[in-house]
């Protein structure tokens, strides 16, 4: 007796079913793949909404920052504009006083004009003094 030879239907079935198991493989390996490329990619995604929020809230609070900042600059800058004006004011006021103290020595009518002048003097200073202390409570630039 012969050996038999193995059937055709036999050997096409069976490389039927590697080639069915050969494209299981590589199909799953693809899946798998394409699963981590997507997972990679989410990760990626994840990090970098993460670092621009991060970025956004560092920047709203640089800006809020600023913006106190900003806003403390300009109550000092008109604070120091109204000191510095009305002691102007106190200067021209004393300035008054002094022309109507000596032109009273000679002409006493002006005696009333005279004490307007000294109440002017003493408001314009009250004043004065109020706005140099609102100066005062905002922290300076310089240090002397």
């Amino acid at each position: 007796m012969a050996p038999q030879a193995p059937a055709p239907r036999d050997d096409l079935a069976a490389l039927e079913q590697q080639r069915r198991q050969h494209d299981e493989t590589f199909e799953r390996r693809a899946v798998d793949a394409a699963q981590r490329r997507r997972a990679a990619v989410d990760l990626w995604r994840h990090q970098r909404d993460v670092e621009e929020r991060h970025r956004h809230e560092v920047e709203q609070r640089q800006s809020a920052d600023r913006r106190v900042r900003d806003e403390q600059v300009r109550l000092r800058h008109e604070a120091e504009d109204e000191e510095r004006r009305l002691h102007h004011a106190l200067d021209a006021a004393l300035r008054r006083e002094r022309v109507v103290t000596h032109l009273a020595r000679t002409d006493p009518a002006l005696t009333g004009q005279l004490q307007r002048a000294h109440e002017d003097v003493d408001l314009t200073r009250a004043r004065w003094q109020e706005a140099d202390d609102a100066r005062r409570r905002f922290p300076s630039r310089w240090p002397w």
